[in-house]
């Protein structure tokens, strides 16, 4: 608040660049005013540059103490969010002082000196009451220094307006102007959230399609028509959360980690898992570490197909994805990043069209140690596969079976009397690791010790 009496005169930048006045004057007593136009106060400006340059001075000068003291415009949304951007982008383009907090009352971005340390930051409880009492009224609602309206169309809160009134000046014209202004952009959020969801829609069926198979030609068609270049290299991503997890928070999780990493992708739901297309070589670790962060949890799978350089080649990505979620998953380390090309002898043990030779080579080596377990419930298959995937080793063994180094040596004499093989012997020593492994995968369950 200022008090200027006689001689000075009144104003603020936003009359040079034709915007809306962040300052209101009320006449404390009686005297006279002169009362200048926008176009008289340019042409003034324009004629002598003398007094230009002085109100020139002085409009910037009092436009700094303005943005230093956080008046001006308040700009509240997601820093992932477009609209937020261009709207950040304008304000600074046009020198309007402004800050930017997102849905939580965080701090995202300020406009020019005198930035609070720390900043006011209201309370998150505080916060969710004072929306609860805006959704009730039909008009602002004042905290402290704000004047509060929400952006609810069809009841449904999209966004909120602030008026920064720190000298609790607003009259009936400024309440007015946002609740107007709280109509229109009720009117704009709601119509670009109808074409985002449209647009949302019409990605999902376009991947949809991609992966169940279809012509390089109107993929190609339809990727250009929704502003996506389906042309060169291009990975399908499968990506699978724990249980405590919702699909909606881990899609959302998984946008704002493609926004954050700025990939050209598509995403969609198929078959119980999230599907993600990019372009290029995917950094698999990258959006694991952002979607982890996000969801608060490591218990998810990110699995990467391999690269296909047309459409058609697409639905094998998304199989081989999908058989590599269910590996990762079937492991000792059933979580992080897993990509195909790196599976090694698991692609092979996985292999759906040799199951039935698989399932014989398991017998062949692990059915007598099977049908042992299966009559005695037992556990010498379990034990031998520890063995094996600890080297050899009886004390690691041991102790990832939690049982004594003597039990270990009795089962490991049993199987020999059992199996009739020779852990010795290399050849022999392979092929039972092998079966063992494949034993895992079958049963889809983890493999032991990795």
């Amino acid at each position: 608040m200022r008090t200027h009496g006689p001689g000075r005169f009144l104003g603020e930048l936003g009359l040079l660049e034709g915007q809306p006045s962040f300052v209101t004057a009320v006449v404390a007593e009686p005297g006279e005013v002169v009362l200048l136009t926008a176009h008289q106060l340019n042409e003034l400006v324009r004629t002598d540059p003398d007094l230009g340059d002085l109100v020139l001075r002085t409009y910037l000068t009092r436009r700094a103490v303005l943005i230093g003291r956080g008046g001006g415009l308040q700009i509240v949304g997601s820093c992932f969010s477009p609209d937020t951007k261009r709207l950040l982008e304008f304000a600074a383009r046009n020198r309007i002082p402004h800050r930017l907090e997102d849905k939580f009352g965080n701090l995202r971005a300020w406009a020019g000196p005198g930035l609070p340390d720390p900043y006011p930051k209201v309370p998150a409880r505080r916060r969710e009451d004072l929306l609860r009492r805006a959704a009730r009224l039909t008009y602002p609602v004042r905290e402290k220094d704000r004047l509060i309206s929400l952006v609810k169309p069809h009841h449904e809160v999209l966004g909120v307006v602030v008026l920064v009134d720190p000298a609790k000046s607003a009259r009936d014209q400024e309440v007015f102007t946002l609740e107007y202004g709280t109509t229109v952009l009720a009117l704009e959020l709601a119509h670009q959230r109808n074409l985002a969801e449209m647009e949302l829609r019409l990605h999902r069926e376009l991947l949809d399609d991609l992966v169940a198979g279809t012509d390089n030609a109107s993929a190609y068609a339809r990727a250009d028509a929704l502003g996506h270049d389906l042309r060169g290299t291009h990975h399908v991503l499968v990506v699978q959360w724990g249980a405590d997890r919702t699909d909606a928070a881990l899609s959302d999780a998984l946008l704002h980690a493609m926004v954050e990493l700025e990939w050209r992708a598509l995403c969609t739901r198929r078959s119980g898992v999230m599907v993600v297309l990019v372009s290029g070589h995917p950094d698999g670790e990258a959006l694991f570490r952002s979607v982890a962060n996000r969801l608060g949890t490591d218990t998810g799978v990110v699995a990467i197909g391999g690269s296909c350089e047309t459409p058609d080649g697409l639905p094998r990505s998304f199989t081989e994805a999908v058989r590599t979620l269910r590996i990762r998953q079937a492991s000792g380390t059933p979580r992080g990043v897993a990509s195909f090309s790196q599976l090694g002898l698991y692609r092979i043990l996985d292999a759906g069209e040799s199951r039935a030779e698989v399932t014989s080579f398991v017998r062949q080596w692990l059915g007598a140690l099977i049908d042992y377990d299966d009559a005695r419930d037992a556990d010498m298959v379990r034990t031998l596969s520890h063995f094996l995937e600890c080297g050899g080793s009886y004390d690691r063994t041991a102790s990832a079976l939690t049982i004594h180094r003597s039990t270990l040596r009795y089962r490991l004499s049993r199987m020999r009397e059992i199996s009739g093989f020779d852990l010795g012997d290399v050849e022999t020593r392979l092929n039972v690791h092998v079966a063992a492994r494949a034993w895992h995968v079958l049963r889809g369950q983890p493999l032991e010790g990795r």
